[in-house]
């Protein structure tokens, strides 16, 4: 059976098979940006296939930052985070984006555990000019237990114990949403497991930091030993359910 040029034109043969394309297909090639929950409307995203110039880095006792081409989780590279082997070690990696006018907004982060010890922490703020909220999740991967600190001068609390994946090449996603209009933080999701976190207040400090939204990244030594963080993608969400 002769098949013509798809799409085009009935008129014209064509050597190669062609079949009609589904709406699946259709997706693939567009390639369409979407986070992994899904939720919410795309305001701006990183795949670290870029140059890491366009984050701020800061290094506690010691630690390193570098693009790697090991098992990338899209394209060609990711950005790594790694500390070094005395306790309490951290390497940060942070972002300065407009917050835009929408209150509800989310972050969500994919990451590879490439070591099991230590802790991978996303921090996420929403400033105004005169005021800012500020969260943090804090995934104890070597004791897995998944903490929260829900303010700027407030303390992590254990909100969940969650079985992670060994040490691998696998990635794994970490979400935060806030609602920065009645101050109170809505959901966050981690492995794909959704915790509430509607009881827990974004209570806000005065804070003249300029009109943004903060979103940080980080390696934490907790028990003097290097971790070591693959970080594939970053997601900003607003319009969250």
């Amino acid at each position: 059976m002769v098949h013509t040029l798809p799409d085009y034109t009935s008129k014209w043969r064509s050597d190669t098979p062609t079949v009609n394309l589904n709406v699946s297909e259709i997706a693939r090639r567009i390639n369409p940006v979407s986070s992994p929950d899904g939720r919410g409307r795309m305001r701006w995203f990183d795949d670290m296939q870029g140059l890491e110039d366009g984050w701020y880095y800061q290094t506690v006792t010691s630690g390193a930052h570098s693009v790697t081409t090991e098992q990338p989780y899209t394209g060609d590279q990711a950005f790594r985070l790694e500390t070094g082997v005395l306790l309490n070690s951290i390497q940060r990696m942070s972002k300065h984006l407009y917050p835009g006018d929408i209150p509800r907004q989310g972050v969500e982060c994919i990451f590879a555990n490439l070591l099991n010890d230590g802790s991978f922490v996303m921090e996420f703020s929403i400033q105004n000019g005169t005021e800012s909220s500020l969260g943090s999740l804090r995934l104890d991967l070597k004791n897995d237990i998944i903490y929260f600190n829900p303010t700027w001068a407030g303390v992590f609390h254990n909100i969940a114990a969650h079985p992670f994946r060994p040490a691998s090449l696998a990635y794994l996603t970490v979400k935060l949403v806030m609602d920065f209009e009645t101050k109170m933080w809505v959901r966050a999701i981690v492995d794909g497991i959704e915790y509430d976190l509607s009881a827990w207040e974004a209570t806000p400090v005065i804070a003249a930091t300029g009109y943004r939204t903060l979103i940080t990244l980080a390696a934490e030594n907790i028990d003097a030993e290097v971790c070591r963080f693959n970080v594939g993608a970053v997601f900003l969400t607003d319009q969250e359910p």
